[in-house]
């Protein structure tokens, strides 16, 4: 087993104590909390999964679907659309549901680039500093990001002030992260001198600002969905 797939099945418990653990701020049971995670999960991978059949669709078709390959932005565009649906089943107001989701998402992330840097996936292009050729743990930074990103998310959770900022916060910010660390990957940068992670970056950081301006006009206007 790779350690990809340990990260996995580590964030997923991860994922669930954290959910089970806020779980008195969205008025779930325990059981719910734990289930949510889970339906968290599922539509997580089918994002990953789905997009990276889409960038390499022609080596799909040729050797077919294997559980290895993910794009991690297949979930983070995936699982807003899919909570809008689920939030009714839950309990929740389709706010609370997208709230709900993103320090699960942030602490999977962080878990995930570990699996990466263990594995030797998605590292730097090797940089001379010194007269050594020195390759610098990109997956870890990263992961180092996304746990202080979720500790944030968590505590705008536990103030309560607005409802439905926590996911735009949570894809402006890692967009950002995620744009600027892409220099230092080995990922080509054939999309007009980008790589594909920036362009996704790019669009994240548009879409979750807009989000976040409409956002609060509603809230201005005293609307609470």
């Amino acid at each position: 087993m790779s350690a990809y797939s340990v990260m996995l099945c580590i964030g997923v418990v991860a994922m669930s104590v954290i959910t089970v653990m806020r779980r008195k701020t969205y008025g779930m049971s325990a059981w719910k909390a734990i289930v949510f995670s889970l339906a968290l999960t599922a539509v997580g991978v089918l994002g990953c999964k789905l997009l990276y059949i889409a960038e390499n669709f022609k080596t799909v078709s040729e050797q077919g679907i294997t559980f290895g390959g993910f794009s991690f932005y297949g979930a983070v565009f995936l699982i807003p659309f899919c909570f809008l649906a689920l939030a009714k089943p839950f309990g929740l107001s389709a706010r609370q549901a997208i709230d709900c989701c993103a320090p699960g998402v942030a602490i999977m992330i962080t878990l995930m680039r570990v699996g990466c840097f263990i594995d030797g996936c998605c590292g730097a292009f090797p940089l001379e500093i010194f007269g050594k050729q020195v390759i610098l743990p990109v997956q870890l930074f990263e992961s180092v990001y996304d746990s202080v990103l979720l500790a944030v998310l968590w505590y705008m959770e536990s103030t309560r002030k607005k409802q439905g900022n926590l996911y735009p916060t949570f894809m402006i910010s890692y967009g950002i992260m995620r744009f600027l660390i892409e220099f230092l990957r080995d990922t080509p940068k054939d999309w007009l001198l980008l790589s594909q992670g920036q362009w996704y970056s790019t669009v994240a950081i548009i879409a979750s600002s807009i989000w976040l301006i409409i956002l609060h006009r509603r809230n201005v206007d005293g609307c609470n969905i």
